[in-house]
C-alpha cells in the first residue's frame, strides 16, 4: 500500500493520488474508517478537494501554460454547471500542475459582452449564445 499523505486521525486516513486521477474520478479514496461521522467528514473534504480543480480544453493547455509561466493573465469563460463556481482570491489546481489564483470574475448576460468575443470561433460563439449566465474569469499563476 502507498504511504498516505493526509492523516485525518490515527485510525482514519485517506490516500490522495495524482491530480489527473482526481480529475478522472478515480482519485482520492477512503483507505480506512472506523466511524461513519468521520467517513461523512472525509467525503465532504474529498468533494472540496475535487472542486478545487479547474480544467481547460486539451487544445488550450499549451497556450494557457505559456501565459501562466510568463506571469500573464489567463481569461476563461464558464457557463452551465461552472457558472458562479469561481470566486476572486481562490486558488485552484490545473490539470498541468500550475496553481492559479482567480483575480476577477465578470458576470455577463450575453457572450457579446466578452472582451475577446471577436477572437472566438463561430462554433464557440454559437454554443455560448445559448447561455444568459456567463462568468468571464481572469486568473494568474499563484
Amino acid at each position: 500500500m502507498k504511504k498516505p499523505i493526509c492523516y485525518v486521525s490515527q485510525n482514519f486516513f485517506i490516500q490522495i493520488f495524482s491530480i489527473s486521477k482526481l480529475h478522472s474520478g478515480t482519485g482520492p479514496k477512503i483507505v480506512s474508517s472506523y466511524n461513519t461521522r468521520k467517513q461523512s467528514m472525509l467525503s465532504n473534504y474529498l468533494e472540496f478537494i475535487q472542486n478545487k480543480l479547474i480544467t481547460f480544453p486539451n487544445n488550450e493547455h499549451k497556450d494557457i501554460k505559456d501565459r501562466l509561466l510568463k506571469n500573464l493573465p489567463v481569461h476563461s469563460i464558464r457557463v452551465d454547471k461552472e457558472y458562479n463556481k469561481y470566486r476572486p482570491g481562490q486558488i485552484y489546481k490545473t490539470q498541468f500542475g500550475i496553481p492559479i489564483k482567480i483575480t476577477k470574475v465578470n458576470k455577463l448576460t450575453n457572450i457579446n459582452q466578452y472582451i475577446f468575443f471577436k477572437h472566438l470561433t463561430t462554433a464557440q460563439k454559437n454554443y455560448l449564445k445559448r447561455f444568459n449566465k456567463i462568468d468571464h474569469i481572469i486568473m494568474t499563476k499563484n
